[in-house]
């Protein structure tokens, strides 16, 4: 046989995930069905319940049990970092990180960082192995992101603000070596006779002649000469 609870004690109850709140009082039998059932908010119900006790030994009990019936606590909604980064990327910068290869490389790599907050965060991407350039973009992507977390006030300073960027040596090609002057005479004469145009070609290699033609004798880049008008 189970036990009865005592006179005027209120049981709280795991009903189908949610908490319910049952008692006896003069006779009538009380249900209060509230929340989702979790730490949070069985806390508060906990709460509710002494105080329904309370009213009962003191004979001021709301039958209309409006005053018991309050809001339910909200379990606050805590984003991984991933999540934060994939909302700033979207929203603010209106990209893809499904689509953008720097992007996605930046997410792929958080991913794996775990237990990360605003103090060791610069110490975990120093543990990233990359090249120098690749070390600038994602750091420079990293302040951009870590300042976006101390604007929404996720974090209060931003730990990676005065990080300067690494050194970018420029490597030579030794084996680069410009052309001659006979191998240049013998490029522009290729491509002002057509000499290796596939037959039955619509396009001619002599329509760019002229244009082939002035960067060996400006030395501009291709993008400088296409820029031209």
């Amino acid at each position: 046989m189970g036990i009865k609870n005592q006179k005027g004690t209120v049981s709280i109850e795991n009903y189908r995930s949610r908490l319910r709140l049952r008692w006896r009082h003069k006779g009538v039998r009380y249900l209060i069905t509230l929340s989702a059932y979790n730490k949070i908010n069985l806390s508060q119900t906990q709460r509710i319940a002494l105080e329904i006790e309370r009213d009962i030994a003191l004979d001021s009990f709301d039958e209309s049990l409006i005053k018991y019936k309050g809001k339910p606590v909200k379990t606050p909604v805590i984003k991984s970092l991933v999540q934060l980064y994939e909302e700033w990327v979207t929203i603010n910068l209106n990209m893809d990180c499904d689509k953008n290869v720097n992007y996605n490389a930046f997410r792929n790599m958080i991913r794996k960082w775990e237990n990360v907050d605003e103090k060791n965060i610069l110490k975990i991407y120093y543990q990233e192995t990359f090249c120098a350039t690749t070390y600038n973009r994602r750091l420079t992507m990293l302040k951009h992101f870590v300042n976006w977390l101390v604007k929404m006030k996720i974090c209060k300073v931003s730990s990676v603000a005065d990080i300067n960027p690494k050194k970018v040596r420029k490597i030579v090609n030794s084996k680069t070596k410009p052309f001659t002057g006979e191998e240049i005479s013998k490029i522009l004469e290729a491509f002002k006779n057509d000499t290796f145009t596939p037959q039955g070609s619509a396009f001619k290699h002599s329509q760019y002649y002229p244009f082939i033609y002035f960067i060996f004798k400006t030395g501009v880049r291709n993008a400088e000469a296409i820029g031209l008008r």
